[in-house]
């Protein structure tokens, strides 16, 4: 990535187990940065609060005016839809943990709602 390219400031959506390895990984990678860490638990965000702001949910977050350019949303697979549909119809790119969603019929709605929104 050239020197004057602004890093791609990615939030998480989630903050589980798997969270901790996102965050090692995107520290690992040029170019990338944590910009926010989204859970509804308060533990959860207190692990990363030093990493980055921390927000209960997506409302917090919007309301907040953080800007990013992506999210990975790694919460329990039911959760997927309504999160990744949302973070695309703010012109966000959303990576989901898998599985992607728990029934076809969902994961062609969010693949739907990325094509109407021009993101991945």
């Amino acid at each position: 990535m050239p020197e004057s390219t602004p890093p791609l400031a990615v939030a998480l959506v989630g903050a589980g187990g798997i969270a901790t390895a996102y965050v090692q990984a995107l520290q690992r990678v040029p170019g990338l940065v944590l910009a926010a860490v989204v859970d509804p638990d308060e533990r959860a965000r207190a692990a990363f609060a030093s990493s980055a702001p921390v927000y209960a949910n997506l409302e917090q977050l919007f309301a907040s005016k953080q800007s990013f350019d992506a999210a990975l949303v790694l919460t329990p697979p039911v959760h997927h839809e309504a999160l990744a549909k949302s973070l695309l119809a703010r012109q966000l790119h959303v990576l989901c943990e898998k599985p992607l969603a728990p029934t076809i019929a969902a994961a062609e709605r969010m693949l739907a709602a990325a094509r109407t929104a021009g993101r991945r």
